[in-house]
């Protein structure tokens, strides 16, 4: 007899033959260039052709203090913390004037998402009452584009503060990514909401941008 493999035929260029749970082999048909076999247990033959990091985190933009670059004036000071276990370097945020940090980096050329997250961590060295929150304003630069350009402004909503000083505050926030692209350059800027009510410096420890 026939067998079912015989039955398929000729496969077209590029086509894989998938193998079935009780069930026959089938034919995967080729798709564009680029595209990597993924495995998804929605589709019919259990895989599928996707483009290249479509699914999970892409890069991810690390913020730390000493890799802030500042403006003239008006800028978070850079604090070394040594506490009994840890040490670690802060940028303290000032309660009434807006003071902002600079960071700057490459999207890689082959990254593919379609979303931005940032992530702040902070701490109080003193307060336990009141709220902190943050603007940050995000650039992107392709070649031949003008550098000092106003970006897009977004606001992490200030939350209150931790009840016990030191404690760790975490924030998220989706971010506009209206003209990224990859292989460009990425200029972030970080800067205090002076609306937020904790009196006292804020201490961002550190920040990170995903895409996805």
């Amino acid at each position: 007899g026939t067998s079912a493999i015989d039955a398929l035929g000729v496969l077209t260029k590029g086509q894989l033959l998938v193998g079935q749970t009780a069930a026959d082999p089938t034919a995967l048909a080729i798709d564009t260039d680029g595209y990597v076999l993924t495995l998804d247990s929605a589709q019919a033959a259990g895989v599928k052709w996707a483009v290249t990091g479509a699914s999970g985190v892409q890069p991810i933009f690390t913020c730390r203090p000493m890799d802030a670059t500042f403006p003239t004036t008006n800028f978070p000071q850079l604090l070394k913390n040594a506490g009994t276990n840890q040490v670690d370097y802060t940028l303290d945020y000032d309660q009434t004037t807006s003071e902002a940090a600079f960071w700057q980096f490459f999207i890689p050329s082959t990254a593919v998402f379609t979303t931005a997250t940032i992530k702040i961590a902070s701490r109080q060295a003193a307060a336990t009452s009141g709220t902190a929150g943050w603007t940050v304003t995000t650039l992107t630069r392709s070649n031949g584009q003008a550098w000092d350009t106003a970006g897009n402004a977004d606001t992490v909503t200030a939350a209150t503060v931790p009840g016990t000083a030191g404690l760790v505050q975490l924030f998220s926030q989706a971010l506009t990514v209206t003209g990224w692209a990859a292989g460009e350059t990425l200029i972030v800027k970080i800067a205090r909401d002076v609306a937020d009510t904790v009196a006292e410096d804020v201490k961002l420890m550190v920040a990170e941008i995903e895409l996805a």
